[in-house]
């Protein structure tokens, strides 16, 4: 009976043989073609995926970054205004600035970010401490065009503060 099997294929012709065997070779290499990008295009969206999480990440925290920054720079500016209209201008701008971080620490968040969320929530703590702090004495001291607690009453601005 082995024979017999093997009869059939001995007995094809030379060319029918050739051909199969050319055929056999393009199916395996057709089906490690397709696996091979199937596995590529896989591995692609994968970098796509992680390379847009960690470009989101890096422009939220330059959000935040740029955002505290500004924060800074605006209630400093508060303080030292000499008028009504600039010392609001820069209160308005301060807490646009407040907005802004929030919002950015959000975005962050909504990233997937490699950071743990412990210390994101220590950052939101140290965050809100300053803020109380700032909206409760700066800007009240900036408005009152007091930042000097120590200068006697109606000593103009200008005058530096002096240490006792």
């Amino acid at each position: 009976m082995a024979a017999a099997s093997r009869g059939w294929f001995a007995n094809l012709s030379v060319r029918l043989k050739i051909l199969t065997a050319i055929g056999v070779a393009a199916a395996v290499a057709l089906a490690v073609g397709v696996t091979g990008l199937v596995a590529l295009s896989n591995a692609s969206a994968m970098a796509q995926r992680i390379y847009s999480n960690n470009v989101a990440s890096v422009t939220a925290i330059a959000q935040i970054r740029g955002s505290f920054y500004q924060a800074r720079i605006d209630l400093a500016n508060q303080a030292v205004s000499q008028d009504a209209p600039t010392v609001a201008k820069y209160t308005d701008s301060f807490l646009q600035d407040l907005s802004n971080f929030e919002a950015a620490v959000a975005a962050y968040r909504g990233t997937g970010p490699a950071g743990e969320p412990k210390l994101i929530d220590e950052l939101m703590s140290k965050y809100r401490t300053w803020v109380q702090i700032a909206r409760t004495k700066q800007l009240v001291a900036g408005a009152a065009n007091d930042m000097c607690p120590g200068r006697p009453p109606g000593t103009p601005r200008s005058h530096h503060c002096s240490r006792r």
